[in-house]
């Protein structure tokens, strides 16, 4: 491989890895403040992390997300950000993590 070749490689890595990133900025902000009956998010603090409180029969479980590990997950499971917060959220409630269903 040339030099050229390495660098449109990094170039290309480096995109993905923006694309992801930007992804799961966008599916923090969607949860950013949600509130029903059962569920409360926070607001995105300084690091990163967001807080979910989720409260259901069987009691109350608080999870904490941050963008690190959505990206990590994501990576590693290969699926897309949405997925993967559900996934994280899943495991906070019930301790099993999810199959992957793709």
């Amino acid at each position: 491989m040339e030099a050229r070749d390495y660098i449109t490689f990094i170039q290309e890595e480096l995109n993905q890895k923006v694309r992801l990133m930007r992804q799961i900025d966008d599916e923090m902000y969607k949860l950013e403040n949600m509130r029903s009956i059962h569920i409360h998010a926070g607001r995105i603090d300084e690091t990163g992390k967001i807080v979910i409180r989720i409260t259901d029969e069987d009691g109350e479980n608080t999870i904490e997300l941050n963008s690190s590990e959505i990206y990590k997950y994501c990576v590693k499971h290969d699926v897309e950000p949405e997925n993967a917060i559900e996934d994280i959220i899943k495991q906070g409630i019930t301790g099993v993590i999810p199959e992957n269903e793709n």
